[in-house]
């Protein structure tokens, strides 16, 4: 970071904190557990070795008389933007928020797509510029970094967990660095999979071995790892992220719990009166953000081979993006 940008960050992070003094600087003095362990730098290896381990042992149990909890969520994408990453994010939020915790959520603003963002409960937007490899996506302005660091010290932290790779994760890595913090990242995207989609003109081989790179370089530099699957934990394992992963998937609500039968046939009557094709069909459904690295259209030729087998299917698609002509 150079120049006045640079300048002005470095000041609002003023000087690093010790993991002691982020402890010390905690509500009410309490002792207790902290998420940064008291040590030269914020971050004692062996504490939060031990801390983790120790959570692992009650990890199915919900711990009575628990302290509420301060949590930043830093992501580079939320609401408007449609993807898994926005849905994980409020998903995480509102659960930590029903347990009792205070969770906030810091991500870009989106004026370009629905108008000026509104405001929103503990969720805290900055201005931004669209992403040059993808016009969904946004990236922050480098000056407004100064102002999530005031925002995050104002809140006061006790956990930053990062869900995303860009501009708002960067800044967050550095404030956790200055501050004191573990770096606590959750891989959400397979970037092997969908660089391709976005970046054409280019051997996908290369692209490819490029991913592989770059996932590896910003996953090692993690302290804590979290993947919402066991087969992304084996992806990275493979390009050789040495780090010991937590396999945390993201929960879906209870409103997706099966209905009663007399509900499902009401709703199935109504879909068949907004869609009279699909009257006496059986269906297969996509539920799904509608984009290309999720390949909808793939399941066009399978719909008419299952067609041709059985007869009388149809296939339903739940979602919208900006795959959604090509299927009409």
């Amino acid at each position: 970071l150079a120049g006045r940008e640079g300048a002005a960050i470095l000041a609002a992070l003023g000087p690093g904190r010790t993991g002691g003094e982020a402890q010390e600087a905690g509500e009410d003095g309490e002792e207790g557990p902290s998420i940064v362990p008291p040590g030269r730098g914020g971050y004692n290896r062996e504490a939060a070795a031990g801390a983790r381990a120790r959570g692992g042992e009650r990890r199915n149990a919900q711990p009575r008389g628990a302290r509420p909890v301060r949590i930043a969520l830093v992501s580079d994408s939320y609401w408007p933007r449609v993807n898994g990453v926005s849905v994980s994010v409020q998903s995480f939020r509102e659960e930590f928020e029903r347990r009792g915790h205070d969770a906030r959520i810091f991500c870009p603003a989106y004026p370009e797509s629905r108008g000026p963002s509104p405001a929103e409960r503990n969720v805290h937007r900055y201005p931004s510029m669209p992403a040059a490899f993808s016009k969904e996506d946004r990236l922050i302005l480098l000056h407004q970094i100064p102002d999530l660091f005031r925002d995050l010290d104002d809140f006061r932290p006790e956990v930053i967990h990062i869900n995303t790779e860009f501009t708002m994760a960067i800044a967050a890595k550095l404030y956790a660095r200055r501050r004191g913090y573990p770096v606590l990242v959750t891989a959400h995207t397979d970037y092997e999979d969908y660089v391709c989609n976005y970046v054409r003109h280019v051997d996908p081989r290369a692209l490819r071995a490029l991913a592989r790179f770059v996932m590896r370089r910003i996953f090692e530099s993690a302290d804590i790892l979290v993947t919402p699957s066991a087969a992304m934990e084996r992806k990275l394992a493979g390009y050789g992220v040495g780090k010991a992963f937590h396999v945390i998937p993201t929960g879906i609500p209870a409103l997706f719990a099966p209905l009663p039968r007399g509900e499902v046939a009401a709703y199935r009557a109504r879909l068949d009166a907004r869609f009279p094709r699909l009257a006496g069909k059986r269906l297969l459904v996509f539920a799904g953000r509608v984009t290309e690295e999720k390949d909808v259209g793939f399941l066009l030729p399978v719909l008419e081979r299952v067609d041709a087998a059985l007869g009388g299917v149809a296939l339903l698609v739940a979602g919208d993006g900006p795959g959604k002509a090509a299927l009409a």
